[in-house]
């Protein structure tokens, strides 16, 4: 039933309309039965994916529905192989991004998660050198939409290898605010070309949708709906990441509670 729930929600929150109106309320959450543990969940991305992971930890420990572990990290991408032109960097695939597939195996046998969220996708919309190939590339491009849908579902393959829920979240509107003291380089920011996000998110939704115990909760739609848009202050201030405060309102209004959900559906 709640399985049904989720993807009734999903088709939902896909409608041009969306934006305009309010987000549907979450599932009620009740108080963990004394026979019942709390949801072991394991976040995935990259650095937008750590702050997605900040609320739903506090939003854990507040409630004692989850148990929350990190494994996103900083300038990976869901992809692999080839060069990045991202943030204003052109770049070979990092070092620490190269053993994601074997650090999130063991990851997922040490910790054998209820539910994997995977948050990100900035380094996915921006230009690509895939290997074996000359040109750059990026979503909307056969050769890449194709790549990426195989991405989407060989990592959901690897985070499901134990038997978890995975859950993808869609990725927002990407307007990095450049910032010379963090790892970024001066514009022009490729991901941020109009359309580039609607596209990846496009891809996501079709390539996931026949996977057995696959879901999608559309984030980019929940932020998009909040009071200023997606890029208020007090929202996502730089253009990519949440603030600490959005990210536990996120987790405690939305996210948290459908994960509860999927989690024990």
């Amino acid at each position: 039933m709640i399985r049904s729930r989720v993807v009734v929600v999903v088709a939902a929150l896909s409608m041009a309309v969306a934006a305009a109106c309010e987000p549907p309320a979450p599932p009620a959450v009740a108080p963990l039965r004394p026979d019942q543990q709390p949801l072991k969940v394991m976040v995935v991305g990259d650095s937008f994916g750590m702050t997605v992971w900040q609320g739903l930890d506090r939003y854990g420990t507040d409630s004692g529905q989850l148990i929350v572990r990190d494994e996103a990290r900083v300038g990976c991408p869901f992809g692999r192989g080839g060069r990045n032109r991202g943030a204003g960097l052109d770049r070979e695939w990092p070092p620490e991004c190269r053993s994601q597939d074997a650090r999130l195996l063991t990851a997922v046998a040490e910790f054998r998660p209820d539910v994997v969220v995977l948050a990100g996708g900035m380094w996915d919309a921006s230009d690509r050198l895939l290997e074996g190939m000359r040109t750059w590339t990026h979503v909307g491009q056969p050769r890449y939409d194709l790549y990426l849908a195989g991405e989407f579902r060989h990592l959901s393959a690897v985070v499901g290898a134990t038997g978890a829920k995975v859950v993808w979240t869609t990725a927002p509107t990407w307007r990095p605010v450049y910032d010379p003291s963090i790892f970024m380089g001066p514009p022009p920011y490729p991901e941020a070309t109009p359309g580039r996000s609607d596209r990846y998110n496009d891809i996501l939704r079709r390539s996931v949708a026949d996977l057995p115990n696959v879901s999608i909760l559309e984030l980019a739609w929940w932020l998009r709906s909040r009071p200023g848009g997606e890029f208020a202050p007090d929202l996502r201030p730089d253009g990519a990441h949440l603030t600490r405060d959005a990210s536990v309102r996120l987790a405690t209004e939305w996210l948290g509670p459908w994960l509860v959900a999927i989690g024990r559906g």
